[in-house]
């Protein structure tokens, strides 16, 4: 049976049933009808305050959906509805709790990521300082390097040139010891620059284990 099939099937039992309920109403509304003319108590004899709280009645009993309006039934029905009233209030006060839950972690969540966030930026920053010390020291390193190749060079040639003039070294010893105690100094700069520069470069990438390192070294 499809699904349109048995909706329909449920509907004609769904009408069926409110036919025959309104069949049983209608000849028990008929019964009572006819003992309330028994008994003298018409529509037309009742007080308007005594019409009013027939309908009050009436009311109450289509409402709570019970089958008479006997004080029985009426209050079966208003002990049920107030049951339905305790769970649907407990049921809002756990959905209540659980907003409340997942807003507090909502807002945790918001906090860490800005926290992070911040911390990303601060750590790129370093990352970016670092590189530009890095780089600064490199071309130090290989300027320095430079100057004392050309140092040497400029011993060596000007040493041969003493050599051929047939000058008598003790007139240039000054001079070239002077340019060989400037060449090992450049060569102790040197050689410090290549030690901060494999320092740096030996460095781990977590920024507090390289602090920690370089504090080490240091």
């Amino acid at each position: 049976m499809s699904k349109n099939e048995r909706l329909n099937s449920h509907s004609v039992c769904v009408r069926e049933d409110l036919y025959q309920k309104a069949k049983e109403y209608k000849t028990e509304g008929g019964r009572l009808a006819g003992v309330l003319d028994q008994l003298g108590l018409t529509a037309g004899s009742m007080s308007e305050s005594g019409k009013a709280s027939l309908a009050t009645l009436s009311g109450a009993a289509l409402s709570l959906d019970v089958h008479d309006a006997s004080d029985t039934s009426l209050l079966l029905a208003l002990d049920a509805q107030g049951d339905r009233r305790e769970r649907a209030q407990e049921e809002r006060r756990v959905e209540q709790r659980v907003a409340a839950q997942l807003l507090a972690r909502h807002n945790a969540a918001l906090l860490q990521a800005s926290s992070l966030s911040r911390a990303l930026q601060r750590l790129e920053g370093q990352t970016k300082k670092q590189g530009q010390e890095l780089e600064k020291k490199a071309k130090q390193a290989a300027f320095l390097q430079v100057k004392a190749s050309d140092y040497k060079v400029q011993a060596k040639k000007l040493n041969r040139e003493l050599s051929r003039s047939g000058v008598d070294p003790s007139i240039y010893h000054g001079t070239l010891v002077k340019l060989s105690q400037e060449m090992e100094e450049l060569q102790k700069k040197v050689q410090a620059m290549k030690t901060t520069l494999a320092s740096y470069h030996s460095l781990p990438p977590d920024l507090a284990l390289s602090r920690a390192k370089w504090r080490k070294q240091t």
